[in-house]
């Protein structure tokens, strides 16, 4: 065999533990496996926006002009009560293994960035189902203060 090009990775020595699943010991990881900063949100809204908008909407809503014209089964509108419901593990384990005509996502989007979108999902879900009274004064201010 020739040896393998500087960098490369043995599919032996790729883990499949939690972080490459989004599923841990007790099921669907309940947390990110890495700090879900301003950064990790940016890089989900960016992939998101790139590999799942045109099926999902840009709020995931899956009112698109795409899913319109998909008859078998639209997208799955990611605000239901159902899929809010869902841990973040279980968000990143349909994007990497798909679900029903969705395709895993696993060869189009590194393990990082797949979290990031699960992220960003989690995000987009709370951004419209927050009611604002329940977050306490110092950061309700902070946000308001951020808003472009």
């Amino acid at each position: 065999m020739r040896t393998p090009p500087l960098g490369t990775v043995s599919q032996e020595s790729v883990s499949a533990g939690p972080a490459t699943t989004g599923i841990g010991p007790d099921g669907y990881c309940r947390h990110l496996p890495m700090a879900a900063d301003a950064a990790l949100i940016r890089r989900g809204q960016e992939r998101f926006t790139i590999m799942c908008s045109a099926c999902h909407g840009e709020l995931g809503d899956g009112n698109t002009v795409v899913a319109d014209h998909m008859d078998l089964v639209r997208p799955r509108d990611l605000l239901d009560p159902r899929i809010r419901s869902y841990p973040v593990g279980e968000i990143f384990h349909v994007i990497t293994a798909g679900y029903g005509l969705m395709a895993s996502h696993a060869d189009l989007l590194p393990v990082r960035d797949r979290w990031a979108v699960a992220a960003y999902v989690k995000v987009l879900q709370l951004s419209q189902h927050t009611d604002v009274a329940t977050i306490p004064d110092a950061q309700r201010r902070h946000i308001l203060d951020h808003l472009p």
